[in-house]
């Protein structure tokens, strides 16, 4: 978890077990990171045993992305963790204009696996989700609610996953 220096404006008459040195705290995002892990883990965790997990992959096409490419390799990862990966991609397209990105791909992956067809959105990146702290929160909470979860690649060290080092 990433964490930030608490500004000293913000610090509290120091408790007497509390030396005087620096305070940190979870940033945003970390925290953010954090409970998209609770709740992954909590929605994995529901999935009775011996069935495999269905996944849906997203992927936002910024110009220059082939998105075909990307689903792809996020199919690839999900087989090769033993998933199974819906038959239906979900991709958006950027529009040209100068206000915040809109995604509606992405909000109807999170419906799709709401909705019991997926266990769980695979995306490449979390940029790729959401451009705002409060709306991926709102997204995490609503998927929690109905036992989905979201996730992404992992990199991978030598055409391995961290995981295996």
């Amino acid at each position: 978890m990433r964490l930030e220096l608490v500004p000293p404006d913000e610090i509290d008459e120091p408790l007497w077990w509390q030396s005087g040195g620096p305070r940190f705290r979870p940033t945003a995002d970390g925290r953010l990171e954090n409970e998209r892990r609770k709740i992954q883990d909590g929605a994995l965790g529901r999935i009775r045993a011996g069935r495999a997990v269905r996944v849906a992959t997203y992927v936002y096409a910024t110009p220059g992305v082939e998105a075909d490419a990307c689903h792809a390799l996020l199919a690839a990862y999900a087989v090769s963790r033993g998933t199974d990966h819906a038959p239906r991609p979900f991709t958006d397209r950027p529009e040209p204009a100068p206000t915040l990105p809109s995604r509606p791909q992405f909000a109807l992956a999170c419906r799709w696996a709401a909705s019991g067809f997926a266990d769980c959105v695979l995306a490449i990146d979390r940029p790729s989700v959401a451009s705002d702290g409060a709306t991926y929160e709102a997204y995490l909470s609503w998927l929690s609610r109905h036992n989905a979860c979201l996730a992404y690649l992992q990199p991978a060290l030598r055409g391995r996953p961290w995981t295996d080092q």
